[in-house]
C-alpha cells in the first residue's frame, strides 16, 4: 500500500531484506519499503504485528483519505505490544500505533469507502441483462 513516498506491506514474514537478499531488519508481519528505490525504509519504526496462539497474519490494508493513518486487518492480537485484536490503525509518518481500536472477532478486510484505497479487491454484483 503506498502512501507518499512509503510503501507499506503486510503478510506472514519476520525479515525485510535488501535488493541483495540481505536480511537488514528483524520485523513481525508488517514492513515498510521507499518507494522510489524499493530499499527497505529504516526511518519509521515498525510495530510488530503478533499473535498470542497460532501465526498472526495481515490479511489486507487500507489508507485514509489524508493518507496519516493505514489500517490493518488479519488475525492478530498485539501491535505494537498493545492489545489490538485482528484491526489496528496505524500513524503512517511515524509507525506509531493509534487509539483506533474496535476489537471484532475476525477481520479479513479492512472496509473503505470509494474515496479510499484499499489493498483489496471487492466484487461487485453482476449486471443481468435481457
Amino acid at each position: 500500500m503506498q502512501v507518499g513516498s512509503r510503501i507499506w506491506a503486510g503478510g506472514t514474514f519476520t525479515q525485510m531484506q535488501s535488493s541483495s537478499g540481505v536480511n537488514v531488519r528483524t520485523v513481525n508481519n508488517l514492513a515498510a519499503f521507499d518507494a522510489a528505490t524499493g530499499a527497505p525504509d529504516l526511518a519509521v519504526s515498525i510495530p510488530s504485528v503478533t499473535k498470542a496462539s497460532g501465526a498472526p497474519v495481515i490479511y489486507d490494508m487500507a489508507v485514509a483519505p489524508d493518507e496519516t493513518t493505514l489500517y490493518i486487518a488479519g488475525a492478530f492480537t498485539h501491535v505494537g505490544g498493545v492489545a489490538r485484536k485482528n484491526v489496528a490503525a496505524i500513524d503512517t509518518t511515524t509507525g506509531a500505533l493509534l487509539p483506533f481500536n474496535p476489537v471484532p472477532s475476525v477481520a479479513y478486510s479492512v472496509l473503505a469507502p470509494p474515496t479510499r484505497r484499499s489493498s483489496s479487491w471487492t466484487p461487485t454484483a453482476p449486471t443481468r441483462r435481457g
